[in-house]
Order: C-alpha cells, then sequence, then structure tokens
C-alpha cells in the first residue's frame, strides 16, 4: 500500500511532489526531475540521467492518447515517466479503466508481456500492473537495445482522469534497476479527487 504522510522515506530516496496532479512519487536522491505541459496532458520525467532542456515532442497512440516524450537529442535510459490525462473520458469517450486494462491486457508492440498482470481497485482508483519487455526498437529515429519495463495504468472512472506509469530500463541493468521501479511505482501517492 502507498504510504500516508506521516511515512517515512526509505534512505536514498526523497519525495517528489507533482503539485498539478496532487501526487507524489518516490525518488532517487541522485535522480534527476523534468515536468512537461500540453493541452490535456501533464508529463513528469524521473530519471537517472539528465534530460537537457530541448523542446518535447507529441507521440499519438491508439485509443486517442497523447503524450509528451522528450525530444530525440535528449533520451534517457533508465527512469519512469508519469502522465496525468484529466477528463479522459469526457475527451475520448471511452472509461478511463478500461483503456488501462485493455492497454496492460494488450500491450502495442514491441513490448511483451514478462508475466501475468495485477489488478486492485481502490476506492475509485482500477489499477492495473505489469511486467514487460521489447527486444530493441526505433522510437523517433533512433534504436534503442532491449529494455524492460514496469508498467502501472490508473483509471479514475469518477473524475475522468487516466495515468500511466512506466519505468524503463535497458535489459542489462534490469536485475538492479527492478527495487527501483518497484518501490517508484509501488509507493507512488495519488489524489483520488483529480
Amino acid at each position: 500500500m502507498p504510504p500516508d504522510s506521516k511515512s517515512e522515506v526509505p534512505q536514498g530516496y526523497m519525495w517528489r511532489e507533482c503539485t498539478d496532479i496532487g501526487a507524489r512519487f518516490l525518488m532517487p536522491e541522485s535522480w534527476f526531475f523534468k515536468e512537461e505541459f500540453a493541452p490535456g496532458t501533464f508529463a513528469y520525467f524521473i530519471t537517472r540521467e539528465v534530460i537537457p532542456n530541448a523542446p518535447s515532442q507529441e507521440i499519438r497512440f491508439s485509443g486517442g492518447i497523447t503524450f509528451r516524450t522528450t525530444g530525440s537529442e535528449s533520451f534517457y535510459s533508465t527512469g519512469l515517466v508519469i502522465h496525468a490525462l484529466p477528463n479522459f473520458s469526457q475527451r475520448r469517450g471511452i472509461k478511463p479503466s478500461k483503456i488501462s486494462k485493455d492497454s496492460i491486457e494488450q500491450p502495442t508492440e514491441p513490448l511483451i508481456s514478462v508475466g501475468r498482470y495485477k489488478f486492485r481497485q481502490d476506492g475509485p482508483l482500477a489499477i492495473y500492473r505489469g511486467f514487460f519487455r521489447d527486444d530493441g526498437m526505433v522510437f523517433l529515429g533512433k534504436e534503442h537495445g532491449p529494455k524492460h519495463y514496469y508498467i502501472e495504468m490508473v483509471g479514475n472512472d469518477r473524475t475522468g482522469t487516466l495515468y500511466t506509469m512506466i519505468f524503463e530500463t535497458p535489459s542489462e541493468r534490469w536485475q538492479d534497476d527492478e527495487e527501483i521501479a518497484r518501490r517508484m511505482i509501488d509507493n507512488r501517492v495519488l489524489n483520488k479527487l483529480f
């Protein structure tokens, strides 16, 4: 369960507040933070590598989802990207819980599911989590080697908000980074009223 506001922070971590969405995430102390905003999307990046101050790009996915991402000249290799899409159901005509479930059950290529996904309901939040990998891909014109992912999709049908949280790291680092991924996603705190 996510910690409450009085809980202790594990050694080497600190809370990173995302005040615009009323959320917070555990962040390794030596990591970097960047935020981006676009119409209908709040994007936050917590990364091992610094992300240069370069313009971000919009990426459109099936189901009417638009994300902000770092530009191809400022990729990071390890980190957590958080997207909050308020009023998603009103803008797209689909419940956030449905797109959350569908995205985890049927990931888009090149993602390959690793094991079974987990579901739980936390009040209005429908939470889907799973582990994934890819065998390498070309993204925004740049080739990337194999990666592992820990992904959480959260749908709040009461407010219409969709959240995506994607931790990614090169596959050769996964054994060391899995604990960091779990700590960051499993302990996140979301505002159930956003």
